[in-house]
């Protein structure tokens, strides 16, 4: 996998309306690795976002692990902020 947001997609809402109002958080995941999805126009800490941020991070570590001995504190670092 290249890129989780195709480069010619990147500054756009990738989520559709009727795709945000229909999740519930409680039930399914926002995205995944293979379909990745950010609410561009919603805020970095709602609920899409944050679970989104947290696919993010577990898809980098899995297919960038060699390069970080210490997963906690990569992990740590980048859902601090959520």
């Amino acid at each position: 996998m290249a890129s989780l947001i195709p480069e010619d997609k990147w500054l756009e809402d990738v989520i559709y309306r009727d795709e945000l109002v229909q999740w519930d958080p409680a039930r399914s995941e926002c995205c995944t690795a293979c379909s990745f999805k950010l609410h561009l126009n919603g805020m970095p800490a709602d609920p899409w976002n944050t679970l989104a941020v947290r696919v993010f991070t577990d898809n980098f570590l899995l297919t960038h692990a060699d390069l970080y001995l210490d997963v906690w504190s990569v992990q740590y670092m980048v859902l601090k902020k959520t």
